[in-house]
């Protein structure tokens, strides 16, 4: 199982914010794997909300981007530009 946590509109323009005082929960996953997690928090061929396996929380509900961050058993990862960066 793993959150998803979106920045919060404040900081989303330059992706500064510190997490997790500049973060929302938006999301719970049935995957550890982060890569699965991103794919289904994104609107792909419908909104991510509709996906199985995930409980969607706050509104509003934008895709996982850059900046976003995701906590799994194995720790807290960051989205990058290209892949993930663990931060905690």
């Amino acid at each position: 199982m793993s959150k998803v946590y979106h920045v919060n509109d404040d900081h989303f323009r330059y992706r500064d914010g510190v997490f997790p005082d500049d973060y929302d929960l938006v999301a719970t996953v049935e995957s550890e794997d982060l890569e699965r997690v991103f794919y289904l928090t994104n609107h792909v061929e419908s909104s991510w909300t509709d996906n199985s396996g995930v409980e969607a929380h706050s509104p509003p509900h934008r895709s996982t981007s850059m900046g976003d961050v995701v906590v799994t058993e194995e720790g807290t990862f960051r989205c990058e530009m290209i892949g993930w960066k663990k931060i905690a």
